[in-house]
């Protein structure tokens, strides 16, 4: 189920001469379309670093602030990771690299150290990006981070979740705790792969994109069978959900925070604490309670709460139940009026 475009090795498919040839603007609805999401986004004048793979979906976002550099007056330099992953891997950075530099792109390269035994590799690999990519924000003096997720990542990202049993919470358009910025999010992959092909853009092609072995990679195949099924209005339908959950969750979110708000004139875990405590939760819907009790223990575990967790704490606060036992070693037990909360063992709350 690959797109059209041509996703081949850039030894066999990049002639010489310009990276990314400018084309003089046709009237094409693909190019339209990208060149309005992504002016909408971007400031005059703005600094911008592109994460850029070399793929389809960071080429045509690269090639769409080449269009738009002279006409906003931007800064764009370009940020590479090799994962090393692939045994090619390191050879198509240096080629990204020369490509780059002789369309006078400033371009930024990480090599990925060995990835330290026991974690995951998937996250680990995002942290070391995303700290790359803040030190060349602050070392280069530039705004924000763009990164080339399109339509059918926040479609892939949403049902992950919910295979995941996590919170089904959609991918912003801007990150400000990251700094980053999604411009084409509103855009879907057969824009992108008719842009690519209408621009004659070369792309290298990731052949673990096809390991099912990773959730992004299944919920993509699965993804697959859902169009072909239901035909393609079903992203739109899907991205369209998501969006609407995401709202829904953040206002509930909002509803939960003023109640905390209301808890910050007593001591977490005293006595009076408690008591309040339990007059909202028993005052809220369960959604709201558990949200409650998500943001008041989140200073405190270091981690936000799972969902069955949080449906646990409430319960706990609303019942004569003596302890109350949740994941990761963590036991909250009642004491006096007020709660002992113990990790692995170790009392780090103490309040009568």
């Amino acid at each position: 189920m690959r797109d059209s475009v041509a996703e081949m090795s850039f030894f066999e498919q990049l002639p010489p001469g310009n990276f990314f040839p400018l084309r003089k603007k046709n009237e094409q609805s693909a190019e339209r379309s990208l060149l309005c999401a992504v002016r909408e986004h971007l400031a005059v004048g703005g600094k911008y670093l592109v994460a850029f793979s070399g793929g389809v979906d960071s080429s045509v976002l690269l090639h769409l602030l080449l269009a738009l550099r002279n006409e906003l007056s931007l800064t764009v330099e370009v940020a590479h990771v090799d994962h090393g992953f692939r045994r090619e891997s390191g050879r198509e950075a240096g080629l990204l690299q020369e490509r780059c530099e002789a369309d006078q792109i400033p371009f930024h390269l990480k090599r990925l150290p060995e990835r330290p035994p026991g974690t995951n590799e998937e996250q680990w690999a995002r942290e070391e990006r995303y700290a790359f990519f803040r030190s060349l924000l602050e070392g280069r003096k530039l705004e924000t981070v763009l990164t080339a997720h399109h339509q059918r990542d926040l479609v892939e990202t949403f049902l992950m979740r919910l295979f995941s049993n996590k919170t089904p919470h959609c991918l912003p358009v801007y990150n400000p705790k990251l700094r980053s910025l999604r411009p084409l999010l509103s855009c879907t992959r057969e824009e992108i792969v008719e842009y690519a092909t209408e621009q004659q853009l070369s792309v290298l092609s990731d052949p673990s994109n096809d390991d099912l072995s990773y959730l992004r990679n299944a919920v993509r195949y699965a993804l697959g069978f859902l169009r072909q099924t239901f035909g393609r209005g079903i992203e739109e339908t899907l991205a369209s959900q998501a969006k609407a959950i995401h709202q829904e969750l953040a206002a509930l979110e909002e509803v939960a925070a003023e109640r905390v708000e209301s808890l910050s004139e007593c001591q977490f875990g005293e006595r009076s604490w408690c008591a309040r405590l339990r007059e909202l939760l028993q005052a809220a819907p369960a959604p709201v309670g558990e949200r409650m009790l998500q943001q008041l223990f989140l200073p405190l575990l270091g981690a936000p709460l799972g969902r069955r967790s949080a449906g646990q704490l409430r319960e706990f606060f609303l019942s004569g139940e003596t302890a109350v036992q949740l994941p990761q070693k963590v036991e909250i037990r009642r004491r006096g009026g007020g709660i002992t909360v113990s990790i692995a063992g170790r009392a780090v709350v103490h309040r009568e």
